[in-house]
């Protein structure tokens, strides 16, 4: 029997690098690309649990995909009816989003998993292939084959961004583009679908026009518990738990120095009191954060990066043979407090051929309990402030720091990916310490 409807408990996400072999199997819950036990200054040893198997999202909250049918008209002298309606390469766009929760980031599954902190060089030319499966909405869980799966073939990510906030759970979202789409049918009730296939197992395409290597459900007679000790019926811990705004670890964080509080100095192992501007690229140890007294009461924080993906064209094919990064590539940061005093940054123009006045290298980092860490680099500029709130209705004062840098985007993970540039340790006075 067809289904009525979709929802979340019959809708499941698989994400696999578009240049492996179709396959339908899929690799453990999060699977690692390299070892962890990582330490400032420690080797990694390389280890590869994907082996280019599809890779089951946990945590999803929501996909959509959008799909552009583009066409362009020609018209001729003599009628003002078209000439000819001419169909384009279609443009496929989807988002996800998913909670940060000690599982594997979506990040490190759509970009490259060589051991590269550049961004630049990890979503460059990397594609992956992305399976929506919808499964029988008689189902409590995506469980066996599907009903129908979406496939977006050949993805580049178009942009990722991370929030932070006092209210509910930190999320994580990604931005993919492309140019194809597939549906496969496996339902056996409806009839006639040029794509029906008979067996999500078939890896050799010999289904009509289905996609090949449809994923299998990764639920079977499984239930996840993300964080806490599993129970009768939970018999899989997934990650450490949903990060709330106590699992964001502004103690081993890194702010700008605007933020009332906040100072501009931090102290370095086997380097002394120093700033972080000097040393880019190296991995360091910083034993006291910057945020250690910061003054206000931090609300939310968002890092965001847009590729602007440009489609390159030649002769003898309609697809674009790459959507390139349009560069210089600029990332965001933007910090809201609540302000007891006001936001404390003067604002004038200055003498002409004078320095500038607003200090323009700023380090952003921030990290997570379960290990995440974004780093936006040494220069973070200070590009407006936001004042709001503070009316008769009662409401908060609130200050909003936005920052602008480019080309610095650096996601990295104790587990996933343990290579960070800085590594900060709790400082002994700071508020936050857990101690």
């Amino acid at each position: 029997m067809a289904n009525t409807r979709t929802f979340y408990a019959v809708y499941q996400v698989a994400i696999k690098d578009n240049a492996a072999s179709p396959t339908h199997n899929i690799a453990p819950v999060n699977s690692r690309e390299f070892a962890s036990g990582w330490a400032p200054g420690a080797s990694l040893g390389a280890v590869d649990n994907v082996a280019g198997l599809w890779e089951v999202v946990r945590g999803v909250q929501s996909v959509g995909v959008t799909t552009n049918f583009q066409t362009e008209q020609a018209f001729q002298l003599g009628q003002v009816e078209l000439y000819e309606v001419a169909e384009r390469q279609p443009e496929v766009e989807a988002t996800l989003e998913k909670v940060l929760d000690g599982s594997k980031p979506m990040f490190f599954m759509v970009t490259d998993p060589s051991f590269n902190a550049n961004i630049v060089g990890k979503v460059a030319s990397y594609r992956v292939d992305v399976a929506l499966g919808i499964y029988a909405d008689s189902q409590t869980r995506a469980q066996n084959n599907p009903l129908t799966v979406q496939t977006l073939s050949g993805m580049y990510l178009s942009s990722l961004a991370y929030n932070f906030s006092v209210d509910g759970p930190s999320t994580e979202e990604i931005g993919l583009v492309g140019n194809d789409k597939l549906w496969a049918l496996l339902d056996t009730s409806v009839s006639g679908h040029p794509n029906a296939i008979s067996d999500v197992t078939d890896n050799a395409g010999t289904d009509a026009q289905a996609p090949e290597g449809i994923p299998l459900g990764a639920f079977s007679g499984l239930q996840e518990l993300a964080g806490g000790t599993a129970s009768a019926g939970l018999t899989s811990v997934v990650g450490s738990g949903v990060t709330r705004r106590e699992e964001v670890d502004i103690a081993r964080s890194v702010l700008p120095v605007h933020i009332p509080g906040v100072s501009g100095a931090q102290s370095v192992a086997g380097v002394g009191a120093d700033t972080l501007g000097g040393l880019v690229g190296q991995t360091i140890t910083v034993v006291t954060a910057n945020t250690d007294n910061v003054v206000e009461h931090i609300q939310s924080i968002s890092l965001s990066v847009d590729f602007g993906r440009e489609d390159i064209f030649e002769l003898g094919s309609k697809r674009p043979f790459s959507k390139t990064a349009s560069f210089p590539i600029q990332t965001s940061a933007s910090i809201e407090v609540i302000s007891a005093e006001g936001d404390l940054v003067d604002a004038k123009a200055g003498l002409d051929c004078g320095a500038d006045e607003l200090q323009q290298n700023n380090t952003v980092i921030v990290r997570t309990c379960d290990g995440l860490q974004v780093d936006l680099g040494d220069s973070m500029f200070l590009e407006s402030i936001d004042q709001a709130g503070g009316g008769a209705d009662g409401g908060n004062l609130t200050a909003t720091f936005n920052y602008t840098g480019f080309n610095i985007f650096n996601v990295t993970h104790d587990t996933f990916l343990p290579s960070h540039r800085v590594y900060i340790e709790r400082g002994p006075e700071s508020r936050f310490n857990l101690s």
